[in-house]
């Protein structure tokens, strides 16, 4: 990819979190962080 973009995907319900995570994967991006809430994603 052409930037180095990266994502922080923040979902309370674990399929949509899945499908959003592999959807962007799909798309290219490779640094993706994710996490079921707020305080998980600081961890």
């Amino acid at each position: 990819m052409m930037y180095d973009i990266k994502n922080l995907i923040l979902e309370d319900h674990t399929m949509t979190r899945h499908m959003l995570v592999l959807t962007l994967r799909g798309l290219g991006f490779e640094h993706l962080r994710y996490a079921e809430y707020g305080e998980q994603a600081f961890e």
